[in-house]
Order: structure tokens, then C-alpha cells, then sequence
């Protein structure tokens, strides 16, 4: 949800559409990684595969984005980069050329805020969404949509 209930809605908010609804709860993290495991098998298992024992897919990567090394941060962004394409459009096309520098800032970025689980606790979404429950809100969901099932 690119809106936190927990931030105020300004007061001249009438309605709301939203898509791609995410809470970003552990159990939406994890039901992720399952259904990209489950509809791309070789794909994650090289996602996967990379991991250090002892690390989450969330921190590998996003350390290897934080890198001062371009080669780690070129593969943070080729591996699980493309995984996040992959989950985020019906007919995605991952740039396959080097990303420039602005490409790969963005990239890192994202990582950064992903790792922090983008600065929501666990239910906090949930938790305060009586502040936007006066909001008429329509939610457009696309039915291949693997981040956010129904």
C-alpha cells in the first residue's frame, strides 16, 4: 500500500484508489517468496541458491546493494531485481543492458527500504486503517497479480 494509514490523510481527501496492495507482514513477505518459488522454480533457485547460510533473501540482497563494489550491487539488481519484475507486471520486460547509475540508485533505494520492510512493523497498516476508514476507497486488484493474491 503506497499509503501508511498511520500518516495523516490530508483533510481535502474525498476517495482513494489503490493497487497493488501490500501490508508488508512477514506472512505477506514470506507467501511472496513461495508463489515466485512456485511459478518460477529456476529462477528463484538461483535467487535462493546465492544466500549465505545465515542470511535472509532480504538482507543478501539488499547488503549487496548497499555495496561500494558495482559488481555486487549489478547483481543484487540482475537477480532479484528481475524477480521483483517479474512479480510486478503481467508481461514483464527486465532491461537486460547495464543500468546506469540513476537506474542503480533507484535500485538501491528500494533495497534499502525493502530490507526495513519500507518502515511499517508488523500489522501496523491494519492497525490504523480506521484513520482512512471514512475514505470511500476502491481497490483495483489484476488477478495474475502474485504480490498481492486475493
Amino acid at each position: 500500500m503506497g499509503i501508511d494509514p498511520g500518516f495523516a490523510i490530508r483533510p481535502a481527501t474525498t476517495k482513494l484508489i489503490l493497487t497493488k496492495v501490500f501490508l508488508a507482514r512477514q506472512r505477506d513477505v514470506d507467501g511472496m517468496a513461495e508463489r515466485v518459488e512456485q511459478f518460477y522454480p529456476e529462477f528463484f533457485g538461483n535467487i535462493r541458491d546465492a544466500v549465505p547460510a545465515g542470511q535472509t533473501i532480504r538482507q543478501y540482497y539488499a547488503t549487496l546493494a548497499a555495496s561500494s563494489n558495482r559488481d555486487d550491487v549489478l547483481k543484487s539488481y540482475y537477480l532479484y531485481g528481475r524477480c521483483e519484475s517479474l512479480l510486478d507486471d503481467m508481461d514483464p520486460e527486465f532491461p537486460v543492458d547495464e543500468p546506469d547509475d540513476k537506474r542503480l540508485n533507484g535500485w538501491r533505494i528500494y533495497m534499502h527500504y525493502d530490507a526495513l520492510n519500507y518502515g511499517v512493523a508488523e500489522n501496523q497498516i491494519l492497525e490504523n486503517i480506521d484513520r482512512i476508514a471514512h475514505i470511500p476507497t476502491l481497490i483495483v486488484h489484476n488477478r495474475l497479480d502474485m504480490i498481492c493474491p486475493i
